[in-house]
């Protein structure tokens, strides 16, 4: 029989593995929303599993508790805020190292699927300043316009919703 002490940390080990399962399954296809919802409605909206949506709702409705405001704006990530990976040099890889190996990957797919080796392969990678700005007064003109009309629909948009959270 175990004591409560054991329970407890036998309950605790068990929801850290349940909530890293699901965490680091969003590092290979993310089954979660890009961005923190504006209400509950908007869980309905997210392409994902039954599961998935249950566990963004229960975030969503334990947000509404005193002290526990934040899980709304982390609904979106079932609930968990902050990284669940370490970026740290000691670890024993690293996300720059991760990246290159999967950017050779793709490389080594591509010579394989046009049927060439390396040195067949000719890579021109010089790039020349040609100018900053726009090159007339009308060109500068349309830029402002386009931005101004951009501000106010986001200005309309912003002012008639309503943020469904106290936090």
């Amino acid at each position: 029989m175990e004591s409560a002490g054991a329970a407890s940390h036998s309950a605790d080990a068990a929801l850290a593995g349940y909530i890293a399962k699901y965490a680091t399954k969003g590092t290979t296809a993310s089954e979660t929303a890009d961005r923190p919802f504006r209400s509950e409605a908007d869980i309905d909206a997210i392409p994902t599993t039954a599961h998935h949506r249950a566990m963004m709702r229960t975030a969503w409705e334990l947000g509404a508790f005193p002290g526990l405001g934040y899980l709304r704006r982390w609904a979106h990530m079932l609930g968990f805020r902050g990284h669940f990976l370490t970026k740290s040099k000691h670890y024993s890889t690293r996300f720059g190292q991760l990246r290159e190996d999967r950017r050779l990957w793709h490389h080594e797919q591509m010579l394989d699927r046009l049927g060439v080796t390396e040195d067949e392969i000719t890579i021109v990678n010089h790039w020349n300043h040609v100018g900053t700005g726009y090159g007339t007064d009308a060109e500068r003109a349309l830029a402002a316009a386009i931005y101004q009309r951009q501000r106010e629909q986001r200005r309309t948009r912003h002012a008639t919703e309503v943020p469904s959270w106290n936090c």
